[in-house]
């Protein structure tokens, strides 16, 4: 495949995918980021385009746009994740480091005869130039590496007091998938680009046509996870306090503040136990606090404040043992003999077939298989 073709590709990927998610309705602030995203994409591949014959290792402005994914990334996952709903003009601070790049780079390049743009990087007079580039790549991408990592890891913990299911659309699983290509593709370029590899006009071009299908298979990902993916933890009137990693990590020292009193969360456990032995909400896969809270008319805080100091758990771990008590007992039942494993886990409440077992193990210690293949020697 010619690398016109890809950067062509490129191009009529980033602006379509930006085009669809304009039209899309409703819109929320993390489509907006993500239209803005595949925009300066589109902008990169049409400047890669343009710049064609001088080689796009580092290629003057497009090459300062790569910069731009790390704070893309890490503002489009904190958005999702924290359900904003505004973006505050402070954020635009993270884009100052690639807007002063393109600018310097800018005019540089202004100051430089056409035929020296091939060497703009390797020539003595700019040589400066591209230890700055290096170093703001590599600190922007270590820096967004790791609060985009941290930001996940954080909403890991508190999709527990939220959820009492888990899916791709919750726990944002293709944004770890993306997370790990950025890391191996842009190590992959760092390491040849700070080595003398990098200094071969062979191995600059194959870098080239690295970048432009790298970026090409980035673009197509993003866009199409992302027109699917909407907010995590949906905002609500009657919410106060939205769980964080804290109220897993804290528990009775950040509830002394909260208002609940000790008597009260008795008063809360009794009513929650009694509704969920009696209405059974378990049984619905897509349950979550909120529901629960709208439920009982008990405020979600509370709830989880409730479970966790009254019962010592999560709200995940407290809707899931109900699940598995009743799939413990459908498998020690004869009369769902013929049942397949996995039909009764989705009649109890789970919705997936990977995090059924892995819960399952973890507290039995056995797998499903081998439970009902031990409860059925007992009953023979």
């Amino acid at each position: 495949m010619h690398m016109e073709s890809v950067i062509l590709l490129g191009v009529v990927q980033a602006f379509f995918s930006a085009f669809v998610l304009i039209s899309k309705r409703p819109k929320n602030l993390a489509d907006k980021i993500l239209i803005g995203w595949l925009i300066t994409f589109g902008i990169l591949f049409v400047i890669g385009g343009i710049k064609r014959f001088c080689q796009l290792e580092f290629n003057v402005i497009g090459a300062n746009l790569l910069i731009t994914i790390g704070p893309f990334l890490y503002q489009y996952s904190y958005s999702l994740i924290k359900s904003s709903s505004q973006y505050h003009w402070k954020n635009l601070l993270h884009f100052v480091p690639a807007t002063a790049l393109i600018i310097i780079s800018s005019l540089i390049e202004n100051a430089m005869p056409g035929p020296h743009c091939q060497q703009m990087f390797f020539s003595g007079q700019s040589v400066w130039y591209r230890y700055v580039f290096a170093s703001t790549f590599v600190i922007s991408f270590i820096v967004y590496l790791y609060l985009t990592l941290r930001l996940l890891k954080q909403h890991e913990i508190s999709i527990e007091d939220y959820y009492s299911a888990r899916s791709e659309r919750i726990n944002l699983q293709w944004i770890w998938y993306v997370l790990i290509f950025f890391f191996i593709f842009f190590f992959i370029l760092l390491t040849v680009g700070v080595s003398k590899l990098g200094m071969l006009t062979e191995v600059r071009t194959h870098l080239s046509n690295f970048i432009n299908i790298g970026l090409v298979i980035f673009i197509y990902s993003v866009s199409l996870f992302g027109y699917r993916q909407g907010y995590i933890y949906n905002r609500s009137k009657k919410v106060v306090n939205k769980p964080n990693q804290e109220e897993n990590k804290l528990n009775m020292a950040r509830y002394e503040k909260s208002g609940l009193k000790d008597k009260q969360a008795g008063a809360y456990k009794i009513k929650l136990l009694e509704h969920m032995e009696l209405q059974q909400p378990w049984k619905d896969s897509d349950l979550t606090i909120q529901s629960l809270s709208d439920q009982v008319s008990i405020p979600k805080h509370h709830i989880t404040q409730t479970i966790n100091s009254q019962l010592g758990k999560n709200f995940y771990h407290f809707v899931n043992e109900y699940r598995l008590n009743e799939v413990q007992k459908m498998l020690g039942n004869l009369e769902y003999r013929s049942w397949s494993i996995i039909a009764v886990a989705y009649e109890c409440g789970f919705n997936s077939k990977s995090s059924f077992n892995t819960f399952f193990k973890q507290q039995t210690g056995l797998t499903p298989s081998e439970y009902r293949r031990r409860n059925r020697m007992n009953i023979d």
